[in-house]
């Protein structure tokens, strides 16, 4: 067996996946607090459970912290520095014609962001004026919630 196939049974034996396991070398002040917040607040506003706690202690709740070390899930959610992971975004024409094209790197939170403004920024919106308002309407391409 590989050392990566031994690796991931013994994960597997431990029921651990590797995102709850500490960062190596990370430590609390590398996660962006207010990113934690903001997401604390979109987990709250959602509906489905509410996190009384925010910072670091909304964090432990999650499960995202690890003693006094952020669990690697932490690190690639909030981490303040960029940590290599890259997502790459494209508008294909035919399935082997790319128009275009951009790499989006930074922590998870902000690029789920980005990346969803990428892809409003390319899709088709109508806009509808009903009756005598002066309001538009938009209807996106592809039903999108603001």
């Amino acid at each position: 067996m590989s050392s990566n196939e031994i690796s991931d049974l013994h994960l597997q034996s431990l029921q651990v996946s590797w995102d709850a396991y500490p960062f190596p070398e990370g430590n609390l002040n590398e996660l962006d607090l207010d990113k934690v917040n903001d997401f604390i607040d979109k987990v709250n506003d959602g509906g489905r459970f509410n996190l009384k706690d925010r910072g670091i202690a909304g964090l432990e709740k999650l499960n995202l912290v690890s003693g006094d070390f952020p669990t690697n899930a932490a690190m690639i959610l909030f981490s303040k520095k960029n940590l290599g992971y890259n997502v790459h975004v494209g508008r294909f024409k035919t399935p082997s014609l790319i128009i275009d094209d951009k790499i989006i790197s930074g922590n998870l939170y902000d690029v789920v962001k980005e990346t969803m403004q990428y892809i409003l920024g390319h899709i088709k919106v109508a806009f509808e004026i009903a009756g005598t308002e002066t309001q538009r309407s938009e209807i996106f391409e592809y039903p999108y919630l603001l």
